[in-house]
């Protein structure tokens, strides 16, 4: 499958996007693509010279005859990249999931790799990538068998112990292996903490994961479903601990002298906020977050559920916080009728407090069968001002946002998911930014009052889709915005890029 851009579409990404009424804030639009399916992109520094790279990785052919690899299209002296990839690389047929990070702290960030037997980067050398990936680390990983069709992305390269270390996280089964560099510049195992995932199991008699809930027919099926891991400051010491999450369940490995964290939990709860009937109806979603709320130095806890069916669909969000440990019973609770999940913590105000903001609507038959109709539906983003760690319910803010919907499989949304994390406008206050119906990019300006602007302050006309991501790009310290059209018929080789000037 071969994808050109034609020439309205190149005239199209030359152009300069923005509103006259918020000319500091201006976008320039452009448009790349890729000989394939786009599976995922990241903006990165891949050659170390300061500005944003776009790295895509695709595929090409189905299954089983799929092939996967990655392409760098490099930012050029003028700040606008090829429309065509400047380099590829082959992906081989055992990688089970990548990133895209700073491996050696040389501002160059490396296309990181991982597979069976260990962990492999392709890195800039001698002015392009190389040819092959390089071996970094050679040890038994939980990644056995790759999927032919998808490549998912897991940031697993960071400074986990917060000592200007990066480092690399391997998982196994059972056990999560910590990789730092050595004097020599070769990773070297620096730890291992014993952590047992969750797991699944199916039978063909069974039927649990088949028919309506997997396309798949099975034999037998066994999968692993491992813990998300979160750096946090646990008794407010200054140094990181390791935060484990999986539903409404936390495991904590604390540091301990050389800067390691203990091989084992230090402190494990199970808050148990599903009730005996939702254990049993197995109709509940739990997701958990960890911030510190009050500004006191440690590391709070939040789980947020959502509960119920089309008819009766509730919410509730638990606040612990950390007075010198959790207590099984929260310091605040906020429910809601209907659905209010995937919270955002962002701290408006500047006060080091970080605000609560959730998606609420109210769901049922009635709402549903409208949305169906129209396909639009209205999603009301509350703002809850954080005073010292317990959320001003009665003060929330309201922002409603009217959402195009699609119903052709997929994400149910035409843009993407709303973002309250970075600053548009140079104030230092972050601002919400969406994209209701994939055709513009609306911005709403964040103040110290902790609120959003009523309206959309911009407005700019842009084909996004409900796969965007954002970058910082290192020379202008400015949010970039990368759009690419996962499994949309027709634009599955398609990136656009909104670059913030």
């Amino acid at each position: 499958m071969c994808q050109t851009l034609s020439v309205l579409e190149i005239f199209i990404a030359m152009m300069v996007v923005t509103m006259p009424a918020a000319g500091e804030i201006q976008f320039d639009q452009q448009v790349m693509s890729v000989d394939g399916r786009v599976i995922w992109a990241e903006g990165a520094d891949i050659n170390g010279d300061g500005a944003a790279d776009i790295v895509v990785v695709f595929r090409r052919g189905i299954e089983p005859a799929t092939q996967r690899f990655v392409a760098v299209f490099y930012q050029q002296s003028n700040g606008k990249y090829h429309g065509t990839a400047d380099e590829e690389r082959v992906i081989s047929e055992d990688t089970s999931f990548a990133t895209v990070a700073d491996i050696n702290n040389d501002n160059k960030a490396e296309i990181v790799l991982v597979n069976a037997q260990g962990v492999s980067a392709y890195t800039f050398q001698q002015g392009k990538l190389s040819l092959q990936p390089e071996v970094l680390i050679q040890t038994e990983t939980a990644a056995v068998f790759a999927e032919a069709e998808d490549l998912p992305e897991w940031q697993f390269v960071a400074d986990w112990h917060k000592s200007g270390h990066t480092e690399i996280a391997v998982w196994q089964v059972g056990a999560l292996q910590f990789y730092r560099m050595n004097k020599a510049g070769k990773f070297e195992r620096f730890e291992t903490l014993h952590i047992r995932p969750a797991t699944w199991t199916d039978s063909d008699h069974a039927r649990v994961f088949q028919a309506a809930f997997s396309n798949r027919n099975l034999s037998i099926a066994l999968g692993y479903a491992f813990p998300e891991l979160v750096v946090g400051d646990y008794d407010g010491s200054g140094h990181a601990d390791l935060f484990v999450l999986e539903e409404d369940r936390v495991q904590i490995f604390g540091h301990k002298n050389g800067g390691h964290f203990s091989e084992t939990p230090t402190v494990v709860l199970d808050f148990r906020i599903r009730t005996q009937e939702e254990r049993h109806r197995k109709n509940s979603y739990i997701k958990s977050l960890v911030a510190d709320l009050n500004g006191d130095g440690r590391s709070d806890y939040i789980n947020n559920k959502i509960t119920g069916g089309l008819a009766s669909m509730s919410s509730e969000t638990h606040v612990h916080l950390n007075q010198g440990g959790f207590r099984k019973a929260p310091d605040q609770i906020i429910k809601r009728d209907g659905f209010s999940g995937v919270i955002q913590l962002s701290d408006i105000e500047g006060d080091g407090r970080p605000e609560l903001i959730e998606p609420f609507a109210e769901i049922g038959l009635i709402t549903l069968a409208r949305a169906m109709i129209s396909k639009k539906l209205t999603v009301d983003w509350l703002v809850t001002p954080n005073h010292d760690g317990k959320f001003d319910v009665r003060g929330s803010h309201k922002l409603a946002i009217v959402f195009a919907l699609d119903f052709s499989g997929g994400a149910p949304f035409k843009g993407f998911y709303p973002s309250a994390k970075y600053d548009f406008d140079g104030d230092g206050i972050p601002d919400f930014i969406t994209s209701p119906e994939g055709k513009t990019l609306e911005v709403f300006l964040g103040s110290k009052k902790g609120l959003f602007s009523d309206e959309p302050s911009v407005q700019i006309g842009a084909e996004l889709s409900p796969y965007t991501a954002i970058f910082v790009d290192q020379r202008t310290q400015k949010p970039n915005l990368l759009t690419y059209f996962r499994d949309i018929v027709g634009k599955e080789g398609r990136i656009v890029v909104l670059q913030h000037r």
